[in-house]
């Protein structure tokens, strides 16, 4: 994704970088911005460490399909095999925010 571009809004970057990341595209006024914003510590591979601050939309609905990104190879799991996955800190527990606050009735 790189950084939110000059003159670029949070909710543009993030459909830009969906779109760059998974073919997925959604655009910036369909995007619902979390109230929470999550923070997690990163490693890198010299065991430098940063704290990151992150803000995550939703979105309801996209165009088009999954497809190759740039450094990425997308895919649909299932909700429940979340914990079978390397992902970044905090990952797994912002999905489940979203699903639940959107997508569980």
């Amino acid at each position: 994704m790189g950084p939110i571009q000059k003159n670029e809004s949070p909710q543009a970057a993030a459909s830009r970088a969906l779109y760059e990341e998974t073919g997925l595209r959604v655009y910036p006024e369909q995007l619902i911005e979390l109230p929470t914003i999550y923070t997690a510590k990163l490693i890198s591979k010299n065991s430098r460490s940063k704290i990151i601050h992150l803000t995550i939309f939703t979105c309801r609905g996209f165009d088009s399909d999954l497809r190759l990104g740039e450094a990425t190879e997308p895919e649909w799991i299932p909700l429940d095999k979340l914990s079978t996955l390397q992902l970044l800190p905090n990952t797994e527990k912002i999905i489940e925010d979203c699903s639940h606050k959107f997508f569980v009735n």
